[in-house]
């Protein structure tokens, strides 16, 4: 599905999701925002966000979606996610994170409008690499801004496919999220993990992430590291259309 979009038009609907169509096509489709908590696995306290799209069709495939949609679809459903996190009421100074690819935070103008309107402070994560020395220089440009404002700047898939060892290098992350590819692979071998934490820690400076952790035997061998996790094992996506508050130690007050 490739979408040229001219005007993107939403409409809130009463089961919380967004019904977004562009001027260009008939069709309209249903969004809907969730938070995936970022967990202290010692205590389990919940210390992070990441907003995630889903859709009310189950046949669409989020990745693909963000792949083949254009910019403007993008932009305007980061537009929609900032809002939400705007209305919710955070209680505890943490942090929600918002995906951006590295062509979106290139666009100066655009990161400037996102700053202006969020009204708290939000990660940036950045889950893709630049495709040019161009694109490169203008992210950094871009971090730069976001962190003068008081915002923080992610890494996300750490060592993918996309997000190779050389974008460890490129900025200042505040935290580092290690792709689940290297969770599968390397997660007996301590003296390999220990070193990779280490580098992408830059020596405990910066907090690191696992992503993908889905069982209790994976939540056991990473709770050797000093790390924060993410993944299924800690509980189902939060609908953001159900929360008004979260309040201290991360409970919620539902709509």
């Amino acid at each position: 599905m490739i979408v040229r979009v001219f005007m993107i038009n939403e409409r809130l609907k009463n089961n919380g999701c967004y019904e977004m169509c562009d001027d260009n096509t008939e069709g309209f489709i249903d969004v809907k925002f969730s938070l995936q908590p970022i967990v202290c696995p010692k205590t389990m306290n919940f210390i992070a966000f990441e907003m995630l799209t889903r859709f009310e069709d189950a046949k669409i495939n989020v990745e693909d979606f963000f792949n083949e949609i254009s910019d403007g679809w993008i932009k305007a459903i980061i537009r929609l996610q900032v809002n939400e996190i705007n209305r919710i009421k955070f209680d505890d100074l943490s942090y929600t994170s918002i995906n951006f690819n590295t062509k979106i935070m290139a666009d100066d103008k655009f990161i400037s409008c996102i700053l202006n309107q969020v009204n708290k402070k939000i990660a940036f994560e950045i889950t893709t690499s630049p495709s040019s020395n161009i694109e490169e220089m203008k992210l950094i440009n871009s971090i730069v801004n976001i962190k003068s404002r008081g915002h923080e700047v992610w890494l996300d898939d750490y060592l993918s496919e996309e997000i190779s060892e050389s974008m460890l290098f490129i900025a200042d992350w505040d935290l580092v999220k290690i792709d689940k590819s290297i969770m599968y692979k390397y997660l007996g071998d301590y003296e390999y993990m220990l070193d990779l934490i280490a580098d992408a820690s830059d020596f405990g400076r910066r907090n690191i992430v696992f992503e993908g952790v889905e069982t209790n035997y994976q939540h056991e061998q990473l709770s050797k590291y000093k790390c924060l996790h993410q993944g299924y094992y800690y509980g189902s996506l939060i609908e953001c259309a159900s929360i008004e508050r979260i309040g201290h130690r991360f409970s919620f007050e539902y709509q």
